[in-house]
């Protein structure tokens, strides 16, 4: 019996061993602010679409996209924005409505149908947008609202 009650501590140490080594609830990865808001165009919301904020220091925080939908964007939960300054890229685009079974068919396998981008160019490129967000190291949270024109 003293064999069998010395197997249960071995393995009862095997298990608890690498808890007390790792620790408990710390994330070694870089803080994430939950962020959130609405997205206009000509003052009407979005109905649906992908806001991205890419890092202008790609070495001091990585990239961070949420869905656009009925005029708003929230990060997923667990996920967000690291301290830093962003570009925002906003991209709102739909397969044209005049594009016909007849122009499907005769397209090459694999190939994409073309997308029709509903708000100015500019906002759906990184070299090309003009919308920043910096978010302090302090945030809680971000809330941003943007409101695109031509």
């Amino acid at each position: 019996m003293n064999a069998l009650a010395n197997r249960g501590w071995y393995w009862l140490a095997c298990l608890l061993i690498p808890v007390l080594v790792t620790g408990c609830g710390s994330s070694s990865g870089p803080r994430v602010i939950p962020a959130w808001g609405k997205i206009t165009y000509k003052g009407e919301p979005l109905e649906f679409g992908t806001v991205t904020f890419s890092p202008v220091d790609p070495n001091a925080a990585v990239a961070t996209s949420a869905q656009i939908v009925d005029g708003r964007y929230q990060t997923e939960k667990g996920q967000g924005i690291s301290p830093g300054t962003y570009k925002v890229v906003i991209n709102v685009q739909r397969i044209p409505a005049d594009l016909n079974e007849t122009s499907k068919q005769k397209s090459k396998p694999g190939a994409v149908a073309s997308k029709e981008l509903l708000i100015p160019e500019k906002y759906a490129s990184y070299k090309t947008t003009d919308l920043e967000l910096d978010v302090k190291a302090s945030a809680n949270s971000v809330a941003q609202d943007f409101d695109l024109d031509d």
